[in-house]
């Protein structure tokens, strides 16, 4: 799937308290362009990173901590990754997830481009 394309990410557990371990997992993204010509398969290079509190640490702000974590990671990768991120409360030990989703903006541009309607109106504005 283009990155483009992604919408939104969203994890929750299947019941709480989640006794058997079962997560659901949403991701909500575009339909894919019609393509008018062949687009060649480039790597997305997709990346996940996983930040998580230490349950057995007393945080007064445990979501606040974790989330500075995040954005010191996407503030080192800089502008030239997209992000796509979810968090999460793990209920059987009330652990604190963030989940992270990122991609290479070179290769969603090449895919946002190769896209475009080929002579959608006449025009060479994009």
């Amino acid at each position: 799937m283009a990155p483009h394309n992604l919408i939104s990410l969203s994890m929750y557990e299947q019941s709480i308290p989640n006794e058997d371990k079962r997560m659901n997992l949403t991701l909500v993204h575009k339909k894919e362009a019609v393509k008018k010509v062949q687009v060649p398969s480039i790597t997305t290079g997709y990346t996940l990173k996983v930040f998580e509190n230490n349950p057995f640490i007393y945080e007064s702000d445990r979501w606040g901590s974790l989330f500075a974590q995040v954005q010191k990671y996407m503030n080192e990768n800089g502008p030239d990754e997209g992000y796509l991120l979810t968090s999460y409360n793990r209920s059987c030990n009330d652990l604190a997830l963030v989940y992270v989703v990122s991609w290479s903006k070179d290769s969603e541009d090449f895919y946002r481009n190769a896209e475009r309607p080929v002579d959608c109106c006449g025009c060479n504005l994009f």
